[in-house]
């Protein structure tokens, strides 16, 4: 029996804190019904929490009690599908009812939305079914630098808080950045312009570290530090924004640069006759967002980050976008 319990102790127990490559710590879902919402594009649904299955409103007469006694009422805004009413044992007539009230209040968020939104939607950057292999719209006689390829702007962001004592990384939609600050969508300036944006690192910048960390994010009242998902880039890792207007033509070209621990930044190209209608060039220094206490990587506790780490807003983690 002695011997049974000195065997037992010796038992290393796991420690759920271990880092362990390439994700230290579990990447969790955001919250949403198990089943894949209908792919129907401004839709409500209604999801039967009891069975687990989905309605689309058009389908609803007389199958309620056959789903269940708990229904919720979804539709999509900003990119993620939002909870607008929770029922118990509801009617037909009361879920009506719940989906105008719902439909109200979605209506008045999409206007909003759309407002603070660039004209171009969803983001402007490389097209949809560009496999980014060749270069977009280039300046005549620009030649790129050696070494530099296209790559896709981060479509997710995170939200870090402790759940349970355990720290929780959770991806979320960038977009879900728009009842914060919008403008971190967009490259700089350019909120509300309609223009196109082609991105492009050389292969240092491909090989930077990501790892998770403290971060400081605010919780209401001061700054506090919780684990999430941080980068650093090398130095010689460069970066290009080339700007161009919805007919082809660019009218700005930004490069950021590391060396020495620091980072460069500056316009490199201008073409003052091709910019957007309105759009009269920066009115700041690109230090002034890339380096701001408010830049890449910050937010608040339980809420959605501005995205990216090491002042570089664009570059998606790995482990957020899978």
């Amino acid at each position: 029996m002695h011997l049974l319990c000195i065997y037992l102790c010796l038992i290393p127990v796991s420690n759920p804190y271990k880092v362990a490559e390439p994700n230290p710590y579990a990447v969790q879902v955001p919250q949403a019904p198990a089943l894949k919402p209908p792919n129907v594009p401004d839709d409500f649904y209604v999801h039967w929490l009891d069975s687990n299955t989905f309605s689309l409103p058009s389908k609803l007469a007389g199958i309620q009690g056959e789903l269940g006694s708990k229904a919720e009422i979804y539709a999509p805004i900003n990119g993620e599908w939002k909870r607008y009413a929770t029922l118990s044992n509801p009617t037909i007539e009361q879920i009506t009812t719940s989906l105008e009230a719902a439909h109200k209040s979605w209506k008045a968020e999409k206007a909003v939305s759309l407002k603070a939104s660039p004209k171009s939607w969803p983001l402007p950057n490389a097209l949809h079914d560009d496999d980014l292999s060749g270069a977009g719209p280039l300046p005549d006689g620009y030649v790129l630098p050696d070494g530099m390829k296209r790559y896709k702007r981060a479509s997710m962001t995170q939200e870090i808080a402790v759940t349970d004592g355990r720290d929780r990384i959770t991806p979320r939609s960038r977009i879900s950045l728009h009842a914060r600050d919008a403008r971190w969508l967009v490259s700089g300036g350019l909120l509300g312009f309609d223009f196109r944006s082609d991105l492009y690192r050389n292969n240092t910048a491909a090989t930077a570290r990501e790892y998770v960390d403290n971060i400081d994010v605010w919780n209401g009242r001061n700054y506090q530090q919780n684990r999430g998902w941080r980068r650093e880039f090398p130095d010689g890792s460069k970066f290009l924004d080339v700007l161009s207007n919805t007919a082809g033509k660019v009218f700005e070209i930004r490069q950021r640069e590391k060396a020495e621990g620091r980072w460069n930044s500056e316009v490199i190209y201008e073409n003052e006759s091709a910019r957007p209608e309105g759009y009269s060039g920066l009115t700041k220094s690109c230090v002034s967002c890339h380096n701001a206490k408010d830049g890449a990587g910050t937010g608040p506790y339980a809420g959605p980050l501005v995205l990216g780490s090491d002042t570089v807003f664009s570059v998606p983690f790995a482990a957020l976008e899978r």
